[in-house]
């Protein structure tokens, strides 16, 4: 396989092409999403991959359909109730947000035992729930599941709304950290950090009489003898 791609494909380990050497592999991780297919929320390649279930050992020939930024509405510290599974009628706060196969962990509930070879031990797991199947929100007004969609308040904010009561639902602290794990809000800039008047200052006037000029333009009017 050819992986010299604009973009790096999920790290591959030899066992994992065992059984399909022709797909690329996604490991299905609740962990940090440091791996561009757990980041993006649509993979920049149509194609299928060989996912590897948190088990470890299951494998399933998918074809991944992420989700698209405008049409996600459960972030990260949203307080869900479960619809179906073990934990149906319980609720949580979500843990994290799997984008790439539309699923959510909430803390603490729809658990899963295992037991590693010869320990003799469980251990404890929280499994995933798919987004908007068996998660919902909760209304603030009625404390129910409910349906909610994108809308614009008078301010031109985009803002989270209730279908059925039509009472807003505010995106959680927790859903403005970035995947690095760094909250813009409260992080402080460093020394290696360009300056915020840097980064706003307006360096080109789209509208003004001037011709707009190509980089190469621009390198001849400044030195060019």
């Amino acid at each position: 396989m050819d992986r010299s791609m604009p973009f790096e494909l999920p790290d591959a380990k030899p066992h994992e092409y065992a059984e399909e050497k022709w797909l690329p592999v996604w490991r299905f991780s609740e962990q940090p999403p440091w791996n561009i297919a757990n980041r993006l929320s649509e993979f920049p390649y149509r194609t299928d991959w060989c996912v590897v279930h948190p088990d470890g050992k299951t494998k399933t020939h998918e074809r991944l359909t992420g989700m698209p930024p405008e049409k996600q509405t459960i972030f990260k510290g949203d307080r869900v109730v479960v619809l179906k599974g073990i934990s149906k009628g319980k609720v949580g706060i979500v843990g994290s947000v799997i984008k790439m196969r539309n699923l959510v962990y909430v803390e603490g509930l729809n658990p899963r035992y295992r037991s590693p070879e010869a320990s003799g031990a469980l251990i404890f797991e929280e499994s995933y729930l798919k987004i908007n199947e068996e998660v919902a929100l909760i209304d603030p007004s009625d404390n129910s599941p409910c349906d909610v969609v994108w809308r614009y308040d008078a301010q031109g904010n985009r803002v989270r709304v209730s279908k059925r009561s039509g009472h807003l639902i505010p995106l959680p602290t927790a859903s403005r950290v970035l995947n690095d794990l760094t909250d813009p809000v409260a992080a402080e800039a460093g020394d290696k950090d360009t300056p915020g008047e840097v980064v706003t200052k307006t360096t080109v006037d789209f509208v003004g009489p001037q011709k707009l000029e190509t980089f190469e333009e621009e390198l001849t009017r400044l030195y060019a003898p």
